[in-house]
């Protein structure tokens, strides 16, 4: 399974630096069951779509959050076992 995590360049360097992604609990993104529903089997591209967007929109509260930041944001993605 895919995961996406909403971050921001800054949240970047601080994974480049430590070499893991760690922190507070984080959000993440995926295609789950809730999201696919009953009505849209065979339709994992545009499920990825819309949790990528998720993550999206998320970096862009989290450059909100915090004033000093390059204003980019960044989505990281993951493989994570089912």
């Amino acid at each position: 399974m895919r995961i996406y995590l909403p971050s921001t360049f800054a949240g970047l360097a601080a994974v480049l630096d430590a070499g893991e992604i760690s922190g507070p609990p984080l959000t993440a993104y995926a295609v789950t069951e809730r999201l696919a529903g009953p009505d849209t089997a065979g339709d994992d591209e545009e499920l990825e779509y819309e949790a990528l967007s998720g993550a999206a929109e998320a970096s862009l509260r989290q450059l909100r959050d915090d004033p000093y930041p390059p204003r980019r944001r960044a989505v990281l993605a993951a493989e994570a076992p089912d």
